[in-house]
């Protein structure tokens, strides 16, 4: 099998805007892609994947194998984490009122702790069992 060219292109985001990503094709990282760039690399005839990560997230691993010659790959931040996610700081505060404000209602407490301890849940589990969910793969035809 000879060597193949793909073309890898990040689309422009807001989220993420300065952050780099890095590709790796089996645990070697080939090159690094800024907020809107483009790049064409060879894959080596072995190669068995590519993955793209940043900071603490990364994509899913996809296989190498199947990828055409001149294949185009569109490489984005994950919609919901990137639109929807960095307000989940803003939370905090209002999920502590409920044990800030000096009030005798204990349903009132009871309701806050459940969504504290809820919110601390589904933070955990996105940012421990889903970190290879944060940038999407694309391929384009």
């Amino acid at each position: 099998m000879p060597t193949r060219r793909i073309k890898l292109t990040r689309e422009k985001e807001n989220y993420n805007k300065n952050l780099e990503y890095k590709v790796f094709i089996d645990k070697q990282e080939i090159a690094h892609l800024k907020n809107g760039d483009s790049q064409i690399i060879k894959l080596k005839t072995k190669a068995h994947y590519l993955e793209v990560r940043f900071n603490s997230g990364s994509s899913e691993k996809i296989r190498v194998d199947n990828l055409k010659a001149d294949q185009e790959l569109l490489i984005s931040g994950n919609n919901f984490r990137n639109k929807y996610l960095k307000y989940a700081g803003a939370l905090i505060p209002l999920i502590g009122l409920s044990f800030v404000l000096k009030h005798n209602y204990d349903f009132i407490k009871q309701v806050g702790i459940f969504i504290f301890v809820s919110y601390c849940l589904i933070l955990i589990y996105i940012l421990i069992f889903q970190k290879r969910k944060w940038i999407d793969i694309e391929l384009k035809h």
